[in-house]
């Protein structure tokens, strides 16, 4: 197996409760196997063969919810090489908003941070106003 991030975490909101891919499983099952084998720039180059053996589903099956995942669902880009058709690079859509990498293990941000926002409480920081507009079109895409 390929070594990725061994620690770190993903998140999910609980507003996907309100999108259609909670009810397709093999969409969501996919998904979230994207978003945990993804590299720092949120791509996973694919085979379908063996991502399908992995996830224990057959090809048709994995092929056809990548395919949901990106025409119906918008949640990925799919790219496949000119040069060779056995690999697929899988973007997911909107990276950093599935990514917490300001935030320690256990979720509370440190002192110096609340200090930091609570000092520059007029202003902003750039990487702020760009996380809230990130997360804003993360909300439209998950249908909030």
């Amino acid at each position: 197996m390929e070594k990725i991030r061994e620690r770190g975490w993903v998140k999910l909101y609980r507003k996907m409760l309100d999108n259609e891919i909670l009810f397709d499983p093999n969409a969501l099952v996919v998904f979230i196997w994207l978003l945990l084998k993804a590299n720092d720039k949120g791509q996973k180059a694919i085979g379908r063969k063996w991502a399908s053996k992995e996830l224990h589903m057959r090809e048709g099956t994995f092929y056809d919810a990548l395919h949901r995942l990106e025409k119906k669902f918008q949640m990925v880009v799919l790219t496949t090489g000119k040069a060779t058709i056995k690999y697929t690079t899988v973007t997911i859509r909107n990276w950093r908003f599935y990514q917490y990498g300001n935030r320690l293990a256990n979720n509370q941000p440190t002192i110096s941070q609340h200090s930091y926002i609570i000092e520059n409480k007029e202003e902003e920081p750039l990487n702020v106003k760009k996380t809230k507009e990130l997360k804003e079109k993360a909300h439209s895409l998950i249908g909030k």
